[in-house]
């Protein structure tokens, strides 16, 4: 396993799982597992379930592990509505050529990256959001753990997905989300999809945590929200979306409501900052401020910015990156 600088890594059940503030270093000693601590402490022992050496499953038929190698990936980060401008970008990639062989998602991230997986065109997953309103995916919860629930999104994935598993799809796909008990960020690269991704959405304090195996997971972008840094050793060109900048905003709404989802934007942003870097291509759609995270009637606003920031990027770097040759 790679070292992580800055991250902890471990395998269990199936995912990948980073820690934030903390560097560890996996190395064979004897059979088992060394593992060496390079920074700060720990959680309690109980907490380590993902580093135990026999945690590691299903390594000769997982599609995903480290020493498999792909050519190109895609990571795309979260953004709420504003997903709207992955689908323009993937649109604008695929009409040069440039597809994912993998790819990595947070949040709304997850939920276009699923339907690309699962063989959808950026047009037609545009299409199918378009004839939805907000409400339709949440409901109402008088639970303690948030204002909503997400147990209509799960039905809507269930219903329009042809696969009810990660692994079932046709490209390889990682779905991030945060685990709140252990406070590490979890990498799903097989399982039931819903609520798998349904976990990767979900943000904290407005939606109620998704329970996965008794453990409850909240929005993938709290800890991650750019996942170039899963991709990076195992592709050999990385393609990364991020629709997380952080812009002055003086008029969000001013209620618990917009505050929660203007900070917890400023929390994601700061995140993304070594994953940006990292990328062999980096999307950036600029204009993305002025939507509202309930509108989805705006769609094809928002698609069209990400088309057009994707074909200039393209544009630019398509001959270093991508060499014509190539394409």
């Amino acid at each position: 396993m790679n070292e992580n600088s800055g991250a902890a890594a471990g395998v269990r059940n199936g995912r990948w799982r980073y820690g934030v503030g903390r560097a560890i270093v996996l190395r064979p000693v004897g059979g088992a597992v060394l593992l060496r601590i390079l920074a700060v402490a720990l959680p309690p022992v109980g907490k380590l379930r993902a580093f135990r050496s026999g945690a590691a499953v299903k390594r000769k038929t997982d599609r995903y592990m480290a020493d498999e190698c792909y050519g190109t990936g895609f990571a795309l980060s979260g953004g709420f509505v504003k997903g709207y401008a992955h689908l323009g970008a993937l649109q604008a990639l695929f009409e040069y050529g440039i597809r994912p062989d993998i790819i990595a998602g947070v949040s709304i991230g997850a939920v276009a990256g699923v339907f690309i997986a699962d063989g959808k065109t950026p047009k037609q997953v545009l299409e199918l959001f378009m004839s939805k309103e907000f409400r339709s995916f949440t409901g109402f919860t008088r639970s303690r753990g948030g204002f909503m629930n997400l147990d209509n999104f799960y039905g809507f994935l269930r219903e329009t997905l042809s696969v009810k598993r990660i692994e079932e799809l046709a490209l390889p796909l990682v779905v991030t989300a945060t685990d709140l008990d252990t406070g590490l960020s979890v990498h799903f690269r097989e399982g039931e999809i819903a609520p798998r991704v349904a976990a990767s959405c979900c943000v904290p304090g407005l939606f109620t945590p998704i329970e996965i195996d008794g453990d409850r997971y909240v929005d993938g972008g709290v800890l991650m929200n750019l996942p170039v840094s899963l991709l990076r050793g195992k592709c050999e060109k990385v393609v990364a979306v991020n629709l997380s900048r952080i812009v002055p905003d003086r008029d969000y709404r001013h209620n618990v409501f917009g505050i929660l989802l203007r900070t917890y934007h400023l929390m994601s942003h700061c995140n993304v900052i070594h994953d940006r870097r990292n990328a062999d291509m980096l999307i950036e759609p600029d204009g993305l401020a002025v939507y509202g995270n309930t509108q989805l009637d705006k769609g094809r606003e928002i698609f069209d910015i990400g088309y057009e920031a994707a074909r200039k990027v393209i544009e630019q770097v398509k001959d270093i990156v991508y060499p014509l040759s190539a394409m």
